[in-house]
Formats: C-alpha cells, sequence, structure tokens
C-alpha cells in the first residue's frame, strides 16, 4: 500500500479523540489512535510503532477509515456459541436470583 495521510476535520478529529479516550473495547481506541497519529503526520511504520502493531495491520486500518469511514474501524459481528438455555428459562432464573433467600 502506499504510504499515505489522513487529513480529518476538526469534528473528525474530536470524533476519534472521544472514541479514543472513552471507547470500551481496547481494539477500537486502537484503531482510532492509528487514525489520529496517520492525521498527525506519522508514516505508517511509525504508527504501528507507536501503538504495537504489525504494519499491515495499521495500513489496513488507516486505508479503510479513508475510504469507509469511521464504520471501517469497528469490528463485524462476531458468531459465538449459542445460548443453552431458553429466553423462558432465563426469565426464570432471573426471577429465582431477584427473591431474597
Amino acid at each position: 500500500m502506499n504510504a499515505y495521510h489522513v487529513s480529518l476535520s476538526c469534528q473528525q478529529e474530536q470524533t476519534l479523540l472521544e472514541m479514543y479516550h472513552f471507547a470500551p473495547k481496547r481494539r477500537l481506541r486502537q484503531r482510532a489512535h492509528m487514525v489520529l497519529l496517520s492525521n498527525q503526520g506519522y508514516c505508517q511504520k511509525e504508527v504501528a510503532k507507536i501503538v504495537c502493531t504489525s504494519y499491515p495491520t495499521a495500513c489496513r486500518y488507516i486505508h479503510a477509515y479513508r475510504v469507509y469511514g469511521l464504520s471501517a474501524l469497528y469490528d463485524s459481528q462476531i458468531p459465538g456459541r449459542p445460548a443453552q438455555l431458553s429466553t423462558s428459562q432465563l426469565d426464570l432464573i432471573d426471577q429465582w436470583m431477584s427473591d431474597s433467600p
């Protein structure tokens, strides 16, 4: 990939700063940090070194932000194991937990 920098508007920068400081997931904070560093003029190799990730990862997320915007920084839905209990069973457990012993 070509080395390039992201150019952010004030509103975009503010949104990414809030994401960097307050996002509940570490990966989202790290990706916001990569874009912010690119905006500050760091090359992609420097960005990768600063945030302790690989060069291809830094390239991928900086490029994705440039093409798709903020939504590119979020993870897609990750499938998991289906629940073993039905919703009625979970409701019953909640009822038991709310009753005092």
